[in-house]
């Protein structure tokens, strides 16, 4: 496999408290980009199926990680409206074995296959930054955004969040 990619999902899941169990037979031989693609799509398409029509859960929360000289910001709203927007600024192309481009590509999918809107915003200065260090926060910030966002709040009674009482697509 690839192992940055699975160090991203190891992130994700812990903060997260998630337990992932992800198995990718990809194109490895051309190229990083349908093996982290696939699976950034499978693991947010198991995400909405999972939370289903999300009532009773927060819906939006917000996290920041710092790791290494790495400080990213995640801003999570599962409204069932994808949008993913970033400033991660990644000074090489690769990031280990996968690109850094990928990488970026791989939250956007995750995002919208998740049908989440979500906002990662680095902090700092780019140039001193490894791009190991702006992956793992970043998969670690969007793990504890979706444990806030999922976490269940009794004083909603098993309502959903909407004043429009459905996050209809």
């Amino acid at each position: 496999g690839l192992r940055m990619l699975d160090e991203i999902l190891g992130c994700f899941a812990q903060e997260g408290g998630l337990r992932l169990r992800v198995k990718c037979a990809g194109d490895l031989h051309i190229d990083d980009h349908h093996t982290t693609e696939d699976v950034a799509i499978a693991l947010g398409e198991c995400l909405a199926t999972a939370l289903g029509n999300k009532a009773g859960c927060n819906r939006m929360g917000c996290a920041t990680v710092t790791l290494g000289t790495a400080c990213v910001e995640a801003v999570m709203d599962l409204s069932n409206r994808p949008h993913f927007e970033h400033d991660l600024r990644f000074v090489d192309e690769m990031v280990g074995d996968v690109s850094a481009e990928m990488l970026v590509h791989a939250f956007d999918s995750f995002a919208t296959n998740g049908r989440m809107t979500l906002h990662l915003v680095q902090r700092g200065e780019a140039a001193q930054v490894s791009g190991r260090d702006l992956a793992c926060a970043a998969a670690r910030a969007i793990g504890l955004a979706l444990k806030q966002c999922a976490a269940i709040d009794p004083r909603r009674a098993g309502a959903t969040a909407s004043s429009k009482g459905t996050l209809a697509a």
